[in-house]
Parts: C-alpha cells; structure tokens; sequence
C-alpha cells in the first residue's frame, strides 16, 4: 500500500508540471500586441452612418481543440471583404484558454486586417485557470471596455466572468460620463430573452445591476449578448436584446427560449449599422451551408468586382455594406480612399477608378444612392473630405490628383485554418494521458 501511495504522489508530481512544459513547448513566448490595441483606427466624426460586425461563440465542439470550427475561418474571410468599421466579439472564443487556443485565434484574426476590434470574455476563456486570464490580456486586450470612436454612441463591453466588484466600477464609470451618447451594451452571459443559460442563473447581483443602470440613464436601446447559441431577440421597454449566440459552437435547440423572443438555431453574425443621430439597423447574416456569398475580388489596380447573393437567418435576402479601400498618390502625397456602399441584395457589379478629363472617377453598376466616401492623408492622418451620396461618376480631383499608374487597392487578408492546428489539442489533455500512463506503470513496477 506504502508503494501505491508514494506512485500516486510521483504521478501528482509529474501532473502539475506537464502543462507548463507542453505551453513551453507548443506555444510561444514571444511579446504580441492585443487585438484591442493593435487594431486601434480612428473613425472620422462626420460620416452618415457607420456599420459594425459582432460576433459571439466561435469555439470548437470539443473544447481542447486548438483547431476553430471551419464556419468561422469561411465567415472571418467573409467579414474581412466586408470590412467592418469596427468588430466586436462576445466570447467563448476558443475552447479553454490554453495559450496555443489563443494563438490560433489571434493568428486569424491579426490576419484578417480588421479594424477596430474589441472583445467581451466569456466563460470558456478562462476556463483554463489563472494562465487563461493571462492569456486573455496578451493576445485579446483589457476584461472591460469603452469605445466612443463612433459618434453618438458608447459600446460597452462589460466581463460577466471577472466579478461583481470589476462589473459594477465599469458600469459607474460608463454609465456617468455617457453624456447624450445612447449605450449599446455587450457581455456574454444573456439576462434577456430567458433561455435557461442566464447571467441571472448564476450572478443574479450582476444582472440586478445592469437593469438597475439601465431603468435610472435610460440611454440604452441596445444590449449584446451570446452564451446561447443560436441567434434571439427581445424587445421590452424601448431596448432591442440579441443574442449573437454561434459562430461555430454547437446549436442549442429553440425549445429552451421563451415564448416572447424569436429564436432561430443557426450559425449567424450580425451586421449592425449606427447612425449618429441615434438610429440603428441590423441585420442576422445566415453563415455556412446555404447562407449565400459575399465575395469581393480585386480584379486589378482599379476595378473591384462585388458579388452579394446573402441571406439572414429567416431566409430572406439582404442588402449589406462594403467598404473598399483604395491608395492613390505617390510620394509624400499618399491618400487612402474609402469608398462605402450598400450592396443590394441579390447583386453583383463592379466599383472601378477611371481616368476622367480632369482626373480620377468613381464609376459603378452597383446602385450606389445609400453610398459614400471619404478621403484620408496617410502622412498626416487627417481627414480630408466627406462626401455622401450618388457616387457614380463622382469626380475625385477637386480633393486628390493622381493618375491610374499610382493606384493600389487594400486586398482582404485571405484567413484559412493553420496547417500545424489541425485538429490539435492542448497541453491539458496530453498531460492528462501522459499521467494515466505513469501512473499504470508505477502501479504496475510497485506491486511487483
């Protein structure tokens, strides 16, 4: 028995030292900028409207994977040729926060060239321990942010996994200062619909909290959610609450949603447009099998062909926003051009730079009335026009001179699965069958 005992403390021994070994082995330690912060563009403060990307519950099925669901890479590259002002995420991003989970999905999304991204934790985050939360600020950013690059508005996103003390400071501090911006407000765990995978469940002094906030400013037409996966929303009292619930973890069957919400068990994200006079839009876009495509290729210097054949989750055809980046100039005199449109449903057409009697112009077959651009110095970083409306046949040179052979388009970053992730899994589960077998042995050689 004494031998028993002393195998089973060698085997213990042996356990708590393997994942460290295998995160030295199988992951890196060099310094990374967090998503937040190198993705960090400013917006100019006087466009008509702005549009968003958010998405929630990208993780595998099995959570030791280090490999991502494959919806996800195809709608990563899918929102990278739309080209999102700005991107928010509502955790469960990898499946337990090991340090090789986390380089994947900073992998793709660094890769992806989307600005302005911004994430919420979520439980599976850190579910890896104390390494996870390490994890989580270097490869993701802050537990809790404030973003007013949009004019009008305050995102919020809130971490329901770190605590009622951190949740209740984010929420004075955001709260307080928000002036007459309106609150769109973001955390993983739903208080509302109620689908039986609440934040109320679990931290009911969490939710009390934030409905608090929202009953005494008002200001809050908006609430982001995930947790569940599938895709729900709820109106009461003047506030729209989604949960943007899948990106590639398994689907929740609708049973669980309550009778007043609509529920749909699809794999979606969601386009959410902002107005700076406080209207908003948004729009569920179907991703995977049968969901359509949004396709933007670069078929030269000029010309860029757009294919937009989408659906949202109930089926229906839908219009979506683009935002095409052009370099014009040479030289010192180096500008970025955007040119941003909304791409009628089922259409397909072309956005193209040609040299006019003066100039540069925009022509296009795309209907382009709910379009606009705008102009930015790359040497300085301001902005040097705005301009809103018909675009086609828009003649550039009363703001920029160049000629064709000094053109350049910003191409979407092509996103594919790792060829080392595989199907991988992490330093958890190695260890874990690396200690079966010491222990089997040790047990075996002691009672001999």
């Amino acid at each position: 028995m004494k031998r028993i005992i002393l195998a089973l403390i060698i085997a213990l021994m042996i356990a708590s030292t393997i994942p460290q070994v295998f995160e030295g082995i199988a992951g890196t330690t060099s310094e990374v900028t967090p998503l937040y912060n190198k993705t960090q563009t400013p917006l100019p403060q006087d466009l008509p409207w702005y549009f968003i990307v958010v998405v929630g519950d990208n993780r595998p099925k099995a959570v030791a994977w280090v490999q991502l669901p494959q919806v996800f890479y195809d709608s990563v590259k899918e929102i990278s040729m739309i080209n999102p002002q700005a991107f928010v995420g509502l955790g469960d991003h990898v499946g337990q926060g090991s340090r090789r989970q986390y380089e994947e999905f900073y992998r793709v999304m660094n890769s992806s060239d989307i600005i302005n991204q911004m994430y919420a934790m979520g439980n599976h985050d850190v579910a890896y321990g104390k390494k996870a939360w390490q994890f989580w600020k270097e490869y993701m950013g802050p537990y809790t942010i404030i973003y007013d690059g949009i004019p009008g508005w305050r995102i919020l996103l809130l971490s329901s996994e770190a605590g009622l003390d951190l949740w209740n400071q984010t929420l004075e501090k955001a709260y307080s200062s928000l002036g007459d911006r309106l609150m769109i407000v973001g955390f993983h765990r739903p208080i509302k619909p109620y689908v039986h995978h609440n934040l109320q469940d679990d931290y009911k002094e969490m939710s009390d909290a934030l409905l608090s906030y929202m009953k005494e400013y008002g200001r809050t037409p908006l609430v982001l959610q995930a947790h569940w996966h599938g895709w729900a929303e709820y109106h009461e009292n003047g506030t729209d609450w989604l949960i943007v619930g899948s990106l590639g973890a398994p689907l929740y069957s609708t049973d669980a949603c309550e009778a007043a919400a609509t529920c749909v068990s699809d794999y979606h994200y969601l386009v959410l447009l902002l107005y700076p006079d406080g209207r908003y839009e948004y729009t569920p876009v179907l991703a995977g099998e049968n969901s359509g495509n949004f396709t933007v290729e670069y078929i030269n210097q000029t010309t860029v062909l757009v294919k937009n054949t989408k659906v949202d989750v109930y089926g229906n055809p839908v219009d979506l926003p683009v935002r095409v980046e052009y370099e014009v100039g040479s030289g010192s005199e180096l500008y970025q051009l955007n040119i941003v449109i909304m791409v009628p449903k089922e259409t397909v057409g072309y956005i193209r730079l040609m040299e006019g009697p003066s100039g540069l112009k925009i022509a296009s077959n795309i209907s382009t009335s709910n379009s606009y651009i705008y102009i930015i110095d790359e040497k300085t970083g301001e902005e040097i026009t705005v301009y809103s409306g018909d675009i086609n046949g828009l003649d550039l040179s009363q703001w920029i001179q160049s000629s064709l052979s000094t053109i350049t388009t910003s191409s979407p970053a092509t996103t594919t699965q790792s060829e080392t992730s595989g199907r991988s899994i992490d330093s958890t589960v190695i260890g874990a069958v690396i200690v079966i077998a010491v222990l089997v042995v040790a047990v075996y050689f002691m009672r001999r």
